[in-house]
């Protein structure tokens, strides 16, 4: 369902990033890597928003690229911020000491 979604998408970079997560859940890992150099890619001849690779790392449970783009979905003023503190997809990075410094910044506390 998630491959459709990308393709009727047009590979919409949000869309991509769900599906890494997707991938990687399912133990594709491989498939997972392969999506993340597409937007990688991608970000260097046009804008990928933060939220993308949030999700794609937050996926792939890389913590510490996961709060490089952190810290960038706040220069950008992402709306991903907005779900900080509500999400199941921060669950793993909640109790973070960097994380909880972003609830604050952000203005979630």
């Amino acid at each position: 369902m998630l491959e459709k979604v990308v393709s009727d998408s047009k590979r919409s970079p949000g869309a991509i990033a769900v599906l890494i997560r997707a991938y990687a859940d399912a133990g594709r890992r491989a498939d997972a890597l392969r999506l993340l150099e597409e937007l990688k890619k991608r970000k260097q001849t046009g804008h990928v928003p933060a939220g993308a690779f949030v999700n794609a790392y937050l996926g792939l449970d890389d913590n510490e690229q996961t709060f490089v783009w952190l810290e960038q979905a706040y220069k950008e003023q992402s709306n991903i911020l907005q779900y900080a503190k509500v999400h199941p997809y921060f669950d793993l990075i909640r109790s973070n000491p960097r994380f909880m410094d972003l609830v604050r910044r952000v203005g979630l506390n």
